[in-house]
């Protein structure tokens, strides 16, 4: 998972990056958010080395968060829904009780999620790779 994006500010060891906003998927004509939203994202990202702002910079996500990010989009739901309709229907006995169990589960992943969201936000902040872009699209470290 890579963007590229500008330098807006550089301060210390901390930038502000302009992200220019994702192509669709060659060839697709569906009606993904990568194709209706097409908006630019900032970040405040921790980067070593010398960018000032005007630089051009390729950002790039390790793969081990792109895991992380959808098991808590999707994992954390399905297995809170499956859980909970399993404590229920072993405390309650009926279907009514199993579908109260997946409803309280679901609820209590939904409460759970924006702090998690937080945590893995920040752990991917401080883990993104920065390098500079040259004219001729070549990616060096920074």
């Amino acid at each position: 998972m890579t963007a590229v994006g500008t330098v807006v500010r550089a301060v210390g060891v901390e930038i502000d990056v302009e992200l220019t906003p994702a192509a669709g998927c060659p060839g697709c004509r569906g009606l993904c958010m990568w194709r209706l939203e097409r908006r630019a994202e900032k970040l405040v990202i921790p980067a070593a080395g010398d960018l000032e702002p005007g630089d051009r910079v390729l950002v790039t996500l390790p793969d081990r968060y792109v895991l992380r990010g959808a098991m808590l989009l999707h994992g954390l739901p399905l297995a809170a829904l499956l859980g909970g309709a399993l404590v229920g229907a072993a405390l309650g006995g009926s279907d009514a009780a199993a579908v109260a169990g997946a409803v309280l589960g679901v609820a209590a992943a939904l409460g759970a999620t924006p702090r998690l969201r937080a945590r893995l936000e920040r752990a991917v902040t401080r883990n993104l790779e920065v390098r500079r872009v040259s004219a001729a699209g070549d990616a060096f470290p920074v």
